[in-house]
């Protein structure tokens, strides 16, 4: 079962599950095994370049970007991921 946790800092981890921290992949850690540049990832993903390193640094982003980045990603690589998919950290407001 998936747990939302809060944080002091205004954000929360989507797609961990209770006692399974960092079984997903992050971002950067499939950004590396697919050999992906980060400008690439950010122009299919249609999204400034600084929102794709918020995400590989493991830093919060709104839902919207999240998805936009996950679906360039997709695309690029042929392979359907969702934030529930990776270690994604969405910002507090946009993750109900």
């Amino acid at each position: 079962m998936l747990e939302l946790v809060t944080t002091p800092t205004n954000f929360i981890k989507v797609g961990e599950e209770k006692n399974s921290m960092h079984n997903k992949p992050t971002l950067s850690q499939l950004r590396e095994l697919y050999g992906l540049s980060t400008p690439d990832l950010a122009r299919v993903a249609g999204v400034e370049l600084d929102q794709v390193y918020l995400m590989l640094r493991g830093l919060p982003v709104s839902q919207k970007v999240a998805d936009q980045v996950l679906a360039g990603l997709s695309r690029l690589v042929g392979q359907p991921y969702t934030p529930d998919d990776l270690d994604v950290t969405i910002l507090e407001e946009d993750a109900s």
